[in-house]
């Protein structure tokens, strides 16, 4: 995992902020092509939610992040290949937030997921920490779309002790958007 190391995700930054994103709607190929690491392993985790609490001036002061928001915006690939909020929002944090000014809630249950043809095909529902009656919305879910209640060591803050959450993804995945195949995440 070697885009973890701060050296690496600075040498990233670096290489975003060299590239001329507007002309270049297909950022991570024009990205990689030009030789700027590609970290799979933590790429395939994205802050995966409808609930979200940020500083709307960081977004708009950040010349990374606006330059970022307008590339988005000329290439259109939200509307058509689903270059969404959960890309957009984990690449702008990841690469220009320091990861001591991120959190992640972890005390109450959430539910989210998306479906098609009426089956659960990514998300689930995930315990709050706080939530005395998470067990029972688990059992809930599990009923009405299916999957397993299965354990999860997650991070809140960086370097913070790990605290088990409870989660259900009845989709094809098996995995929590927010948890490693190893049964473990920890804060990126």
């Amino acid at each position: 995992r070697h885009c973890r190391a701060p050296h690496k995700r600075q040498r990233v930054r670096d290489e975003v902020a060299k590239l001329d994103l507007n002309r270049n709607p297909d950022m991570i190929a024009f990205a990689v092509a030009k030789g700027m690491p590609y970290c799979a392993a933590i790429g395939q985790y994205g802050f995966y939610n409808n609930w979200f609490v940020t500083h709307v001036d960081w977004w708009l002061s950040e010349p990374n992040v606006v330059r970022m928001i307008r590339a988005f915006d000329e290439s259109q690939l939200i509307f058509t290949h689903r270059s969404n909020d959960l890309i957009f929002q984990t690449a702008a944090l990841r690469l220009y937030m320091p990861p001591a000014r991120r959190r992640r809630f972890v005390d109450f249950t959430y539910q989210h997921h998306t479906m098609r043809q009426g089956a659960v095909v990514y998300g689930g529902i995930e315990s709050g920490t706080k939530d005395r009656d998470s067990r029972p919305r688990l059992k809930a879910y599990v009923a009405k779309y299916g999957g397993a209640i299965t354990a999860c060591e997650v991070q809140s803050r960086p370097n913070s002790k790990s605290e088990r959450l409870l989660y259900v993804n009845p989709g094809p995945t098996s995995t929590a958007p927010s948890c490693g195949a190893e049964g473990r995440m920890d804060f990126v």
